[in-house]
């Protein structure tokens, strides 16, 4: 099936409603889970889904002088899990061919959408755009996790691509989530 193309204002209108339905823990959107069951209390899930920046990355430091920088900023999810997240940068930016480069900690709270289990996941993660296209791409360590009972013991890994095309960012992630407590 293919899906309308919406416009700026309609993509924000539906991001803030899936936002609320999460934040209100009545979230019904369609996950995907593909899940392998481990030691008792353990699974092991794929995840995926799309992002889109609800905050571009606010700049906190910037060294003209060396490209370095420092940023915090927000984005939404849809998919497998669904809610929002911050995440705080320290990067490197090459002013002669516009990429940039760094680490992000970021936080996710929201729900796993198969099973409306609710909490928050840390995640470690390596970035670089490229300048000349704005492709970015993102490799994820996930930290831990609390809340519901899914979301403890959290480990696992993750990608996420895009574009990230001067005040916005949009794209997809997919990867292994390791999850639950023994």
């Amino acid at each position: 099936m293919i899906e309308p193309i919406l416009t700026k204002e309609e993509a924000m209108k539906r991001r803030s409603l899936v936002t609320i339905l999460v934040l209100l823990g009545a979230s019904a959107l369609p996950g995907r889970a593909d899940a392998a069951a481990g030691p008792a209390g353990i699974t092991t899930s794929t995840v995926g889904g799309s992002w889109a920046q609800v905050v571009n990355c606010v700049f906190t430091r910037y060294e003209p002088s060396t490209g370095d920088f420092s940023c915090v900023g927000s984005s939404t999810w849809e998919g497998s899990w669904t809610g929002v997240t911050h995440y705080d940068v320290i990067g490197r930016y090459d002013a002669a061919t516009g990429g940039m480069r760094g680490t992000l900690d970021e936080t996710f709270i929201g729900a796993y959408v198969p099973d409306k289990s609710r909490g928050t996941l840390h995640f470690s993660e390596r970035f670089v755009i490229d300048g000349a296209t704005s492709v970015l791409h993102i490799d994820t360590d996930i930290m831990g996790g609390d809340g519901d009972p899914t979301f403890r013991c959290s480990g696992g890994r993750l990608t996420f691509d895009g574009i990230a095309p001067g005040a916005t960012g949009f794209g997809g992630y997919q990867g292994t989530w390791v999850h639950g407590c023994p």
